[in-house]
């Protein structure tokens, strides 16, 4: 699917293309752990994020922020840092691992150091255990490794076919 124009516009439009694919993914992913027993997936970043940012208890019912609920806010978070990842990918990652890996391997190691971060810095700010383990069994987190992988090797794949690699 190549297309005329700069390179790097080419980049960021079919990261932001593939990376959509790839939240919707794992959104449905994440809303589909409630039919294993699981928790529903949240997001983490978010909830750290506003700890450092604003220690006060956020006033969810007041305006602005009142018109939309909290879980569509996290949703909308999601969202913005899943295509912020894609593009990141698309522009500074991809090219340097494509000449090594394939794919789905740049896929899988994308994967792997983002979860590492997440299991072992973020969950553990929250106080959640290391990859979660003070809130969720052993099989949830399982299941959230294979949702957040899943993100990041249908952004690889689309985006390889995209880009025509």
């Amino acid at each position: 699917m190549q297309s005329r124009g700069h390179p790097f516009w080419q980049s960021v439009r079919y990261g932001a293309l593939a990376g959509a694919v790839a939240v919707a993914v794992n959104l449905a992913l994440l809303q589909w752990s409630g039919a294993f027993g699981l928790p529903p997936g949240d997001d983490s970043l978010l909830e750290l994020l506003l700890r450092i940012l604003h220690p006060a208890p956020v006033a969810w019912d007041q305006p602005p922020l009142a018109r939309f609920s909290p879980s569509a806010w996290a949703g909308l978070f999601h969202v913005a840092i899943g295509l912020g990842m894609a593009v990141f990918y698309a522009v500074f990652l991809e090219p340097r691992l494509r000449r090594a890996f394939t794919p789905l391997t740049s896929g899988l190691f994308y994967a792997l150091g983002v979860w590492l971060v997440n299991t072992w810095v973020i969950l553990p700010a929250l106080g959640l255990g290391i990859a979660g383990e003070n809130v969720i069994p052993v099989a949830g987190m399982v299941y959230f490794a294979f949702a957040h992988s899943a993100f990041f090797v249908v952004l690889a794949l689309l985006y390889a076919k995209l880009a025509g690699r």
